[in-house]
């Protein structure tokens, strides 16, 4: 298929954070990368190991909850 839908729930993310995340499971379901990959991004400190960006096409905010 070529749909799919991630939902991601989260009381606040970083700059980018969601088009990061969507930019290795992108690169992971086209076999660019593997999971050795993405568990040495998670042992890296350095944040700049991952700096590949997800295109914001196709990318929506559907609904912000607050709370009192």
């Amino acid at each position: 298929s070529d749909y799919y839908e991630f939902i991601f729930i989260g009381d606040g993310f970083l700059r980018y954070q969601i088009r990061k995340m969507m930019a290795v499971i992108l690169d992971y379901a086209d076999s660019k990368i593997d999971l050795d990959f993405i568990k040495g991004a998670f042992e890296k400190e350095d944040p700049l190991y991952l700096t590949k960006i997800a295109s914001p096409n196709g990318l929506y905010l559907m609904k912000v909850m607050y709370e009192e």
